[in-house]
């Protein structure tokens, strides 16, 4: 049997897709076929199984979720963390910017309440970064939050391995937020003897602002 002579015809509707190799290589063995019944059904199914693997390719691709960091407790802010500096060995003041005082610690006593007083550089006022994450004071106890609430009071507790006493510097900001609560260490006032406690993180606040 004669084949079919239809190059014009492909030629002149490509369908948009002129630049598609793939595409006009299947056009063209069809044309070239003899038109027997057989080879046409060959023909159909071979194109509706390409276009079924583009289509589910496709699928696939779109389907695949995007990488993404695994949240440490709850949701941190969108800049992302930095770990706090490690020092086991010296320890620092940790000094409120906006109220020009240092962290302190009412009592020894496991569950004291941390606040802010004026810096002498008692050893009340000494803190150590553990594992890049927590702050241990010189009387032994480690930083912690009872609650992940708003106003919740930054205390003193045994130091452990909990995320509620987990820390990080908030991008490169001076902020600190807490990597259970995703909120941010924090003043309610400047005077002297006002509680630490954790807030909803905003950089633009100076009462979250920390120098270590």
């Amino acid at each position: 049997m004669t084949p079919v002579k239809i190059e014009s015809e492909v030629d002149g509707d490509t369908g948009g897709v002129s630049n598609s190799n793939a595409l006009l290589d299947v056009r063209f063995q069809a044309a070239a076929i003899d038109l027997t019944t057989g080879k046409v059904t060959f023909v159909v199914k071979r194109l509706t199984t390409l276009l079924a693997t583009a289509l589910s390719l496709g699928l696939l691709i779109f389907a695949a979720p995007s990488a993404s960091s695994a949240p440490l407790g709850k949701p941190v802010p969108s800049v992302g963390t930095t770990p706090l500096k490690e020092s086991t060995t010296a320890s620092a003041t940790l000094y409120n910017r906006l109220a020009v005082k240092c962290a302190d610690l009412g009592s020894n006593a496991p569950g004291t309440s941390v606040i802010i007083v004026p810096c002498t550089g008692v050893s009340s006022q000494q803190w150590t970064v553990v594992g890049g994450t927590q702050f241990k004071n010189a009387n032994g106890l480690c930083m912690d939050i009872g609650s992940t609430a708003n106003n919740t009071h930054v205390i003193m507790v045994t130091c452990s391995s909990v995320t509620s006493q987990d820390w990080a510097w908030v991008g490169s900001s001076d902020h600190i937020v807490n990597l259970n609560s995703g909120t941010c260490m924090d003043i309610g006032a400047t005077t002297s003897g006002t509680p630490v406690v954790i807030y909803t993180c905003n950089l633009s606040n100076p009462s979250q602002g920390w120098l270590l």
